[in-house]
């Protein structure tokens, strides 16, 4: 909520990269950016894209059995506005 908030604040200074757009892009996302920052591009970086810098996460986590459906709703409601404003579907509210 912090973060969205400061972006809210402040979107005319920052561009917004939500993770899963990246992911379903990561190269056109990283062109565009440097485009939008006006960063000159030097090199091809197509082959690092999908280098595991760090320890792999679950990616088939069950959000119900992980917070629970109350805590699930709890979430959404304090966080609704800002799921709406980032595009994000609510589905336990």
């Amino acid at each position: 909520m912090k973060a969205a908030k400061v972006y809210e604040e402040n979107k005319e200074k920052m561009i917004l990269v939500r993770y899963e757009d990246f992911n379903n892009g990561k190269l056109n996302t990283i062109e565009n950016l440097a485009n939008n920052l006006s960063i000159e591009k030097k090199n091809d970086i197509s082959n690092k894209l999908d280098v595991q810098y760090q320890r792999k996460g679950k990616p088939n986590v069950d959000w119900e059995e992980f917070f629970g459906i109350d805590n699930l709703q709890r979430i959404e409601v304090i966080c609704a506005d800002y799921m709406n404003y980032f595009e994000y579907n609510t589905r336990y509210i």
